[in-house]
């Protein structure tokens, strides 16, 4: 096995009392994760995982990261427990589309 340097993990918290529905955390994930404040991303899934690889500012292409969601239950109430456990599996990447990314919910 190659011995390869581990990068650490950059931690950000999503915070779900900061948004009321899912344009809301798009919006609120850009100014979380693009330096540019005039930085858009689609309103999908598809632009979110594109997000989620990294190299908009916040951190550079490919590099680990870690998210804290804090108030889970509200996100879930507000923008439905499908939509969230849907961001959740993204983020996750639990289909394997590029990006290292983790998420722990809370409240």
């Amino acid at each position: 096995m190659e011995n390869q340097t581990l990068r650490p993990r950059i931690e950000f918290v999503i915070d779900g009392s900061a948004f009321d529905d899912l344009e809301g955390f798009y919006a609120y994930m850009e100014r979380l994760l693009a330096d540019d404040p005039a930085f858009r991303c689609g309103r999908n899934l598809d632009a979110l995982n594109d997000l989620l690889r990294g190299g908009f500012g916040a951190y550079g292409y490919g590099q680990p990261v870690a998210f804290r969601w804090t108030d889970w239950a509200r996100s879930t109430a507000l923008l439905g427990e499908q939509v969230c456990a849907r961001i959740a599996r993204v983020i996750r990447d639990t289909d394997e589309t590029g990006h290292d990314c983790t998420l722990i919910t809370e409240g």
